[in-house]
């Protein structure tokens, strides 16, 4: 598929793309599962109390599931209208190494 009409389908058409895979309800469930599972082990809970210290919010660690939990179809709707343009997109174009013979 041509990235411009990826794009456009992203930007315009986001919610029918989530609700035909419940795509939003899986990311949501995935992220609550990752955090969770991660806070068993005590020096990923130390990263994570040491990154918001750094972010100046050691409350956000609690409230953090929350917020993704919370996101709405019109959320991601507005995230994609505002992130996703074409003329703002980078190409990386990669070749394959010449092999010498």
């Amino acid at each position: 598929m041509n990235i411009k009409l990826y794009l456009k389908n992203l930007r315009y058409y986001p919610i029918f793309i989530l609700r035909k895979w419940n795509l939003l309800e899986k990311v949501k469930n995935k992220f609550e599962a990752n955090t969770l599972f991660g806070e068993i082990n005590v020096m990923n809970k130390a990263m994570n109390l040491g990154f918001y210290a750094m972010l100046g919010d050691l409350a956000l660690v609690n409230r953090e599931v929350g917020i993704y939990l919370g996101l709405t179809e019109a959320d991601v709707r507005e995230f994609a209208r505002n992130t996703l343009h074409p003329d703002t997109c980078s190409t990386l174009i990669y070749r394959a190494k010449q092999h010498k013979k």
